[in-house]
Protein backbone atom coordinates (compact mmCIF):
# COMPACT_ATOMS: atom_id res chain seq x y z
CA UNK A 1 0.00 0.00 0.00
CA UNK A 2 2.83 2.42 0.86
CA UNK A 3 4.56 1.58 -2.41
CA UNK A 4 1.40 2.35 -4.39
CA UNK A 5 1.11 5.71 -2.59
CA UNK A 6 4.70 6.48 -3.52
CA UNK A 7 3.96 5.76 -7.18
CA UNK A 8 0.95 8.07 -7.07
CA UNK A 9 3.04 10.89 -5.57
CA UNK A 10 5.74 10.38 -8.22
CA UNK A 11 3.14 10.43 -11.02
CA UNK A 12 1.62 13.66 -9.68
CA UNK A 13 5.06 15.32 -9.47
CA UNK A 14 5.91 14.30 -13.03
CA UNK A 15 2.54 15.57 -14.27
CA UNK A 16 3.08 18.91 -12.50
CA UNK A 17 6.54 19.21 -14.00
CA UNK A 18 5.16 18.61 -17.48
CA UNK A 19 2.21 20.97 -17.09
CA UNK A 20 3.59 23.88 -15.06
CA UNK A 21 6.91 23.71 -13.27
CA UNK A 22 9.12 23.62 -16.36
CA UNK A 23 7.52 26.79 -17.66
CA UNK A 24 6.74 25.14 -20.98
CA UNK A 25 3.53 23.20 -20.26
CA UNK A 26 0.03 24.02 -21.51
CA UNK A 27 -1.03 25.72 -18.27
CA UNK A 28 2.21 27.58 -17.64
CA UNK A 29 1.00 30.67 -19.52
CA UNK A 30 -1.45 33.15 -18.02
CA UNK A 31 -3.40 36.20 -19.11
CA UNK A 32 -4.10 39.15 -16.81
CA UNK A 33 -7.43 40.54 -17.95
CA UNK A 34 -9.43 39.08 -20.81
CA UNK A 35 -8.51 38.98 -24.46
CA UNK A 36 -10.54 41.68 -26.10
CA UNK A 37 -10.53 43.95 -23.04
CA UNK A 38 -9.08 47.43 -23.64
CA UNK A 39 -5.80 46.16 -22.10
CA UNK A 40 -4.50 42.68 -21.21
CA UNK A 41 -1.15 41.03 -20.46
CA UNK A 42 0.21 37.60 -21.44
CA UNK A 43 2.93 36.21 -19.15
CA UNK A 44 4.40 32.97 -17.80
CA UNK A 45 2.98 31.84 -14.44
CA UNK A 46 6.24 30.04 -13.67
CA UNK A 47 9.61 31.48 -14.70
CA UNK A 48 13.25 30.68 -13.98
CA UNK A 49 15.80 32.90 -12.26
CA UNK A 50 18.13 34.57 -14.82
CA UNK A 51 16.40 32.80 -17.73
CA UNK A 52 14.78 34.67 -20.64
CA UNK A 53 11.20 35.76 -19.90
CA UNK A 54 8.70 38.10 -21.46
CA UNK A 55 5.57 40.11 -20.85
CA UNK A 56 3.33 40.89 -23.78
CA UNK A 57 1.01 43.87 -23.35
CA UNK A 58 -2.02 44.14 -25.66
CA UNK A 59 -4.06 47.31 -26.17
CA UNK A 60 -7.11 47.88 -28.30
CA UNK A 61 -6.83 50.63 -30.92
CA UNK A 62 -9.06 52.96 -28.90
CA UNK A 63 -6.19 53.24 -26.37
CA UNK A 64 -4.23 55.28 -28.92
CA UNK A 65 -4.22 59.04 -28.40
CA UNK A 66 -2.57 61.43 -30.86
CA UNK A 67 -0.73 58.62 -32.65
CA UNK A 68 0.79 57.33 -29.39
CA UNK A 69 0.26 54.44 -27.03
CA UNK A 70 1.41 55.11 -23.45
CA UNK A 71 1.94 52.01 -21.29
CA UNK A 72 3.10 52.24 -17.69
CA UNK A 73 4.76 49.53 -15.58
CA UNK A 74 5.14 49.65 -11.79
CA UNK A 75 8.73 50.24 -10.69
CA UNK A 76 8.38 47.63 -7.92
CA UNK A 77 8.22 44.99 -10.64
CA UNK A 78 10.88 46.61 -12.83
CA UNK A 79 13.30 46.65 -9.88
CA UNK A 80 13.22 42.82 -9.86
CA UNK A 81 14.11 42.33 -13.54
CA UNK A 82 16.84 43.16 -16.04
CA UNK A 83 15.18 44.36 -19.24
CA UNK A 84 16.95 43.13 -22.37
CA UNK A 85 14.67 44.41 -25.13
CA UNK A 86 11.37 46.15 -25.75
CA UNK A 87 9.61 45.63 -29.06
CA UNK A 88 8.69 47.91 -30.63
CA UNK A 89 11.19 50.31 -29.12
CA UNK A 90 9.59 53.12 -27.14
CA UNK A 91 9.84 56.66 -28.41
CA UNK A 92 10.29 57.89 -24.83
CA UNK A 93 10.44 56.62 -21.25
CA UNK A 94 9.28 58.89 -18.44
CA UNK A 95 9.40 58.38 -14.67
CA UNK A 96 6.26 59.09 -12.65
CA UNK A 97 5.13 58.24 -9.12
CA UNK A 98 5.98 54.54 -8.70
CA UNK A 99 5.98 53.76 -12.41
CA UNK A 100 7.77 54.17 -15.70
CA UNK A 101 5.71 55.32 -18.68
CA UNK A 102 6.71 53.97 -22.10
CA UNK A 103 5.49 55.98 -25.10
CA UNK A 104 5.17 54.18 -28.45
CA UNK A 105 4.52 55.81 -31.83
CA UNK A 106 1.65 54.15 -33.68
CA UNK A 107 1.23 54.47 -37.43
CA UNK A 108 -2.21 54.77 -39.01
CA UNK A 109 -2.01 51.35 -40.69
CA UNK A 110 -1.70 49.59 -37.29
CA UNK A 111 -4.98 50.81 -35.82
CA UNK A 112 -7.33 47.99 -36.89
CA UNK A 113 -5.91 45.24 -34.68
CA UNK A 114 -4.95 45.21 -30.99
CA UNK A 115 -1.43 46.53 -30.54
CA UNK A 116 1.21 44.35 -28.87
CA UNK A 117 4.27 45.50 -26.95
CA UNK A 118 6.75 42.86 -25.78
CA UNK A 119 9.18 43.29 -22.88
CA UNK A 120 12.00 40.70 -22.87
CA UNK A 121 13.92 40.42 -19.62
CA UNK A 122 15.46 38.19 -16.95
CA UNK A 123 14.30 37.93 -13.36
CA UNK A 124 16.98 38.99 -10.86
CA UNK A 125 15.25 37.61 -7.75
CA UNK A 126 13.49 34.37 -6.80
CA UNK A 127 9.96 33.95 -5.47
CA UNK A 128 6.51 35.43 -6.05
CA UNK A 129 6.50 38.67 -8.03
CA UNK A 130 3.71 41.21 -7.98
CA UNK A 131 3.46 43.40 -11.01
CA UNK A 132 1.06 45.96 -12.33
CA UNK A 133 0.87 47.69 -15.68
CA UNK A 134 -1.67 49.67 -17.63
CA UNK A 135 -2.56 52.26 -20.19
CA UNK A 136 -1.86 55.81 -19.02
CA UNK A 137 -5.20 57.28 -17.85
CA UNK A 138 -6.85 53.95 -18.67
CA UNK A 139 -7.26 50.37 -17.48
CA UNK A 140 -4.59 48.45 -15.59
CA UNK A 141 -3.92 44.77 -14.86
CA UNK A 142 -2.03 42.93 -12.12
CA UNK A 143 0.10 39.86 -12.79
CA UNK A 144 1.81 37.49 -10.33
CA UNK A 145 4.47 35.19 -11.77
CA UNK A 146 6.50 32.84 -9.57
CA UNK A 147 10.25 32.64 -10.19
CA UNK A 148 12.03 29.35 -9.50
CA UNK A 149 15.78 29.01 -8.84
Amino acid sequence: MVQRGGWVVMAVLILLALLVLTGRGPISQATAGNRGDPFWIDYARIARFEAPAELRFHARPDAIANGQLEVWVATDFLDSVQIEAISPEPEAVTAAAGRLIYTFAVSDENVDEPLAVTFRFQYETIGRKRGEAGILNGPAQSFNPFVLP
